[in-house]
């Protein structure tokens, strides 16, 4: 990663955003949705010892169990260039493999 600090870095959904619950109640990711509110709050509480920390998407990956989104590959790859651009000034980002902004 293109900082020299600790980094704790998960995945998580889309439909776990805090932003998307009023469109996601019916099936709504309880776990997922925990992760982003951890990140969140651990963000805060390590940010004193330069600790990053960041959510990631991996996209729509299509699987044998259906789905026309992105394949696997692209998918870790654009993980893999996504975490090796993080910078310190992005702790607490939730990001899409692409690196765009997901709302939290």
């Amino acid at each position: 990663m293109s900082c020299s600090k600790p980094a704790v870095v998960s995945i998580s959904s889309m439909v776990a955003s805090m932003a998307t619950i009023k469109e996601m109640c019916s099936f709504f990711p309880m776990a997922s949705a925990g992760l982003n509110m951890l990140t969140l709050c651990a963000t805060e509480e390590f940010r004193k010892d330069e600790i990053l920390f960041a959510v990631l998407y991996p996209g729509w990956v299509r699987t044998d169990m259906g789905g026309e989104g992105v394949s696997l590959t692209e998918s870790v790859e654009g993980l893999l260039s996504v975490m090796d651009s993080l910078a310190e000034k992005q702790t607490g980002v939730f990001l899409d493999y692409e690196g765009k902004v997901m709302p939290w």
